[in-house]
């Protein structure tokens, strides 16, 4: 079999030619570490574990404390924009919708609508602060800005007939944080009853959709979300995104699932939900079940991460774009896994370049 490296290199020649319609979200992120204590020489000292900030807190019940921030960078955020300027490094041309200013495209987003990218911005974006851990982040963010987001307004804003073109025009159309986005649902009713009836080859394209943490979604919501996921299934190729606490909250609402066993959980969620692909990436694997069964990759271990906020977006862009140039479900898993570990590790999305030689260097590690 050819390495994995020679068939990115000779596909992602081709990366132009597949365009990406993604939407609908949009945040200006500020990434933080909490100051745990100053030494003597006035240098922080950070939580180190989520644990350990928890603790904290749990200590100060009852009590009034104060935590430092220390940003550490200010950047376009939000699960579209983040996949959307992944991909874009990898060579796709894009059309990015959603909260990413209000009559002008706010400079964090500005990355996205370089050519031959198309950005429309409906709305200004949201505020997420996102505390990050050496095993994970805290996301507090303001999602108020996305209420107004619904079908009428996309329809308003850039027209039926602009909306379908762009559905055909595009193989893979991303439909991403579904749990934020509050008429999120209506939008997908949207697409399945005026775009995708008029749609030129439906079959050929691929929907993929990401939920974000739903946690506090009811489990009435989740079960409309699925049985819409079946409605495109019946037009469309879907594949279906989660990472670990997605996974288990969803297993646990609608399949009363405990989430002891992960595979089990993912393989009964995909039945359930009867996408194409169920995609789950976790900290040091990713697995997919799809029609080919069981496939899995592991992860990249990255010792001391850069930023960990965007690494799962920039999964799903790495894996996404794999499938979108034909390399097989295994491949894309690993794509996906080293387009987000140098990410972790770097703080930059990778492009076709820099991502042969972190897989070259992985390979020539073992």
């Amino acid at each position: 079999m050819q390495p994995i490296t020679e068939q990115i290199a000779l596909k992602y020649r081709n990366a132009e030619q597949f365009g990406v319609m993604l939407g609908f979200d949009g945040f200006i992120d500020s990434v933080v570490r909490a100051v745990r204590q100053r030494d003597e020489e006035d240098r922080p000292r950070y939580f180190e574990t989520m644990s350990e900030f928890g603790q904290y807190l749990i200590e100060k019940s009852g009590k009034n404390c104060s935590i430092e921030l220390v940003e550490q960078t200010n950047k376009l955020g939000g699960n579209m924009p983040i996949m959307a300027l992944a991909l874009g490094r990898l060579g796709f041309p894009l059309t990015s919708i959603g909260a990413l200013g209000n009559q002008e495209v706010r400079p964090q987003f500005s990355g996205l609508a370089e050519k031959p990218n198309e950005v429309i911005a409906l709305m200004d974006p949201g505020l997420s602060t996102a505390i990050e851990f050496r095993d994970g982040k805290v996301m507090l963010a303001d999602v108020s800005c996305l209420d107004s987001m619904n079908w009428s307004q996309l329809v308003q804003s850039i027209g039926k007939e602009r909306l379908l073109a762009l559905f055909d025009c595009n193989p893979l159309i991303c439909l991403l944080n579904w749990s934020e986005t509050k008429h999120a649902t209506e939008i997908w009713k949207g697409f399945l009853d005026e775009i995708i009836p008029n749609a030129r080859n439906a079959s050929e394209k691929t929907i993929f959709i990401d939920l974000s943490d739903c946690s506090k979604k009811s489990v009435g919501d989740l079960r409309q979300a699925f049985s819409l996921m079946k409605a495109f299934k019946s037009h469309c190729k879907v594949g279906l995104g989660m990472n670990e606490n997605e996974l288990v909250t969803v297993g646990r609402k609608l399949l009363k699932q405990d989430g002891q066993d992960l595979e089990n959980v993912a393989r009964e969620l995909y039945e359930y939900a009867g996408v194409d692909q169920l995609v789950v990436h976790l900290k040091d694997r990713a697995f997919a079940w799809s029609f080919e069964g069981f496939s899995q990759a592991d992860s990249y271990a990255v010792e001391k991460p850069v930023i960990l906020t965007g690494g799962g977006d920039h999964f799903n862009a790495g894996y996404c774009s794999g499938q979108l140039l034909g390399l097989g479900i295994e491949e894309s898993l690993e794509v996906g896994n080293a387009v987000a570990s140098y990410y972790v590790k770097s703080g930059t999305s990778p492009t076709p370049a820099q991502l042969i030689q972190h897989l070259s260097d992985f390979h020539n590690a073992d």
